[in-house]
Parts: C-alpha cells; sequence; structure tokens
C-alpha cells in the first residue's frame, strides 16, 4: 500500500451563489490543490449531510452539482428528517473522501415568479422596450447577498416572446415593500428587454417569458436553465394600420378640421391617434375602413 502527501487543497470562490429551490446548479469551484483520483473521490458536501461527485477540470477547477434540495437530520426525533429549500448552505470540498476543506456558501433560494410585462401590446414590426418584472423570495439575510449578480448571468439570460429570444438590456433590483412582514425578504427584479419583430402582420397573442442560467460559466444547458412565466403574462402584438387616402391635406390655421383617413382598421388593438406636425390628437372616430381626426389649432 501506498500513502500519498497532497498539496493542501484550498477553494477561493464558488459559483453561482444561487441555486433555485426544486432545480439546482452546476456550481465551478475555483482554488488550488483539486487532484482527479480513481475510484473519484473528488467530491463536493452540501450542509454537511449531501455528498455529490465533483468533475475534476484541472488543479484549480471542479463542478459539482447542487441538489435540488437539502435533507437535514431533525435535531427533535432521529427518525425524522428536515428538508431545506431556503436558506444559506456550506459548501465543502474533499479530495480523499475524508478531509473535507470549506468552499463558500450557496444560497437557496424560491423559485422565481413572474409578475408582469409592461407595456403589453406593440407593433409586430418589433422594438418595442418593455418591462417585466420577476420577483424571488429569499429568508432573512440574503439581502446581504447580491442577488442580482447571483441570479441573472451575464450574457446567458434571457427574454422570450412567443418561442424568440432576446437578450435582456438591463436589470434592476430591489426589495418589495409591499411584501407581507411575515416574508423576510421580497425582492423584485426589473428586467427591460427589446419585443423582437413578428413574422406576421396580424394581431396575435406571445407569452412572455425570462430564461435564467444558473450555471456560472455562462452556458445554459439542460436543467440549468430555469424558465420562468405565467399564463398571466403575454404580449399582443398589434397589426399596422394601413392608410390608403387622406380626405384633407389643407385647413385653416385655427384648426378644427374634421379629417377623414380612408384605410383598414379591423386588425388594430390599442390606441390610434394622428400626429400633425408635432402636435398629437386622439382619433375622434374609428370603423373598420376609415377614422377621423380634427385638426389642431
Amino acid at each position: 500500500l501506498l500513502f500519498y502527501w497532497e498539496s493542501s487543497t484550498v477553494v477561493t470562490s464558488v459559483a453561482p451563489l444561487a441555486v433555485v429551490s426544486g432545480v439546482g446548479a452546476l456550481l465551478t469551484g475555483n482554488g488550488e490543490g483539486f487532484m482527479q483520483s480513481f475510484p473519484n473521490a473528488l467530491w463536493c458536501r452540501f450542509a454537511g449531510v449531501a455528498v455529490v461527485d465533483a468533475l475534476f477540470i484541472s488543479k484549480s477547477v471542479i463542478q459539482c452539482q447542487a441538489p435540488p434540495s437539502i435533507v437535514l437530520p431533525s435535531a427533535i426525533e432521529a427518525s425524522l428528517s428536515k428538508e431545506v429549500s431556503m436558506g444559506p448552505i456550506g459548501v465543502e470540498v474533499t479530495t480523499n473522501g475524508l478531509d473535507y476543506v470549506p468552499a463558500g456558501t450557496v444560497w437557496y433560494v424560491g423559485p422565481p415568479k413572474l409578475l408582469s410585462s409592461t407595456p403589453s401590446l406593440g407593433p409586430w414590426t418589433g422594438g418595442t422596450v418593455v418591462t417585466v418584472l420577476v420577483n424571488i423570495e429569499t429568508i432573512e439575510g440574503a439581502e446581504e447577498v447580491d442577488l442580482l449578480e447571483m441570479m441573472f448571468t451575464a450574457n446567458s439570460s434571457y427574454c422570450a416572446f412567443g418561442d424568440q429570444l432576446v437578450p435582456m438590456l438591463s436589470v434592476t433590483s430591489f426589495v418589495n415593500s409591499d411584501a407581507p412582514l411575515a416574508v423576510a425578504g421580497e425582492y423584485i427584479h426589473e428586467i427591460t428587454c427589446t419585443v423582437p419583430p413578428s413574422t406576421l402582420n396580424t394581431t396575435h397573442v406571445a407569452p412572455v417569458a425570462i430564461h435564467l442560467t444558473s450555471s456560472s460559466s455562462g452556458q445554459a444547458t439542460a436543467g440549468h436553465m430555469v424558465t420562468v412565466r405565467s399564463p398571466d403574462v403575454n404580449f399582443l402584438y398589434t397589426a399596422t394600420p394601413k392608410v390608403f387616402a387622406v380626405s384633407y391635406l389643407s385647413g385653416p390655421t385655427l384648426g378644427g378640421s374634421q379629417v377623414e383617413l380612408s384605410g383598414n382598421f379591423q386588425d388594430f388593438t390599442g390606441t390610434l391617434a394622428c400626429k400633425f406636425g408635432d402636435v398629437v390628437v386622439n382619433v375622434s372616430a374609428v370603423y373598420e375602413l376609415h377614422m377621423v381626426c380634427v385638426s389642431p389649432a
């Protein structure tokens, strides 16, 4: 039998810091002294009880899969167990299956919820900048952690309109002041993204969703992409109104002229208006084949 002295294993960071409860995440640990062995004795341990195999990438990088939830032995009765689905969980690493070193702490957070998307409609040609609100429930103390950095991996999280994905333009985070006092932390993420063009010049509905990558490498893989959607949050693509003719091209400077526009307005949803120079006026009457605007002064 041979005994090997190994260089000390040190874990300097683990990412991502957030794990969505019920989903899990692929964690990447950085440090030094990682070793590959056969059979594998490179493991990660969560909360001191849940042990999973780690993947050796290099002497300075490993990866392991954070479980969807952690089951802890109950301090009250040994025959019972307590499942931890939210809160801070300590992570440790071993290279020999026996001696563990601390790797840091990850936070288990509740599944994100899609709250709203505004505006809720826009032209089928796209270009509308939409603000989407996503709620993440945490526990007390999580406000000390940058949930914004944890949940939204740069260049790997997207807005979805139907089956079209577009990158997020910006993300800001704040605590929901309307949350009930029983909830220790209700984080709201405000996401902006540009609606892509539709292939149809018709009025139709596209479901809105947010795709979050729970992988630290920025590469979304099956099982590590969290999709947030709600049946109540949709975007309505509207057909472009067609104008074929205008009844008057001139009128008195005092305004008041009823200008009739002939066209096709039957498949349009939203608010119609006429623009005279820099002045916008609401349509006074609209029908399937024509609408009326009153010229301003």
